[in-house]
């Protein structure tokens, strides 16, 4: 398992199945491109610099190739400028600003959360990407870490427009605590009559793992998936990442 140690960022674009922790979270990430080394689909684990706060950023590009690698050097470099702030969103807003720029063909999806020890608090942001998936220590079922927001049109796409605003809500995990982010390659998969995968599976085969274990639930997902399509993996890119609090 590799250690992704205080004031250390790791992550990128490419074909990954890798086991990591910090000092307050055990994770398990799988990301993989339809046509190539290097997809559509970017992560990020990060740890500030005195250990406190672990943060991991998901997204997914539109474009592939250049584009993705592109956006992929911009959210780290705002990682670094943020890697001490609890503001996940801010990186949002910022990342925002970049892409927009370069119009829909760079268009993206992202989820950023957080663990700060120093509130216990899960924290969570955003971008028109599927809400996290949480399930507590000794429960059964999982449920969606849903943002409510208070004005129109929030928490859009990256690159849509200008001066999006972009929240971050917060709820208290505890030891055992499971956390569950992906891209929509996996509930958008198709089965040979046509048929998606979707969230309701997702969640079915989630519900169905008995315990708490990044990487059991990792495989235990993506060996659905592949019964389901038959092994056809080509749709799209397909990006998991399991999180555990320690």
């Amino acid at each position: 398992m590799e250690q992704v140690g205080c004031g250390r960022i790791w992550g990128g674009n490419k074909n990954t199945d890798l086991d990591l922790c910090t000092n307050t979270l055990e994770t398990s990430v799988r990301s993989i491109a339809c046509n190539s080394g290097n997809g559509g689909d970017f992560y990020y684990y990060s740890v500030c610099g005195e250990g406190t706060l672990s943060r991991i950023i998901l997204g997914d590009v539109v474009g592939h190739g250049d584009e993705v690698s592109h956006i992929s050097r911009w959210v780290y470099d705002l990682i670094k400028k943020n890697i001490n702030k609890l503001e996940g969103n801010n990186i949002l807003s910022d990342l925002n600003d970049e892409i927009q720029k370069r119009g829909l063909d760079a268009m993206t999806t992202a989820v950023v959360i957080g663990y700060y020890t120093g509130d216990h608090n899960f924290y969570f942001s955003y971008a028109g990407h599927y809400p996290a998936l949480i399930r507590r220590k000794g429960e059964k079922e999982w449920w969606t870490a849903y943002i409510d927001a208070n004005y129109d049109n929030p928490n859009l796409p990256l690159g849509i427009r200008k001066n999006i605003p972009y929240d971050q809500c917060h709820i208290p995990l505890s030891s055992g605590d499971c956390i569950f982010i992906y891209t929509d390659g996996i509930i958008e998969a198709t089965n040979a009559e046509n048929q998606m995968y979707n969230v309701e599976s997702l969640i079915a085969c989630l519900d169905a793992i008995p315990e708490n274990d990044p990487q059991i639930i990792k495989n235990a997902v993506f060996n659905d998936l592949n019964k389901f399509c038959n092994g056809r993996m080509e749709h799209d890119d397909v990006t998991a990442i399991v999180v555990k609090i320690h």
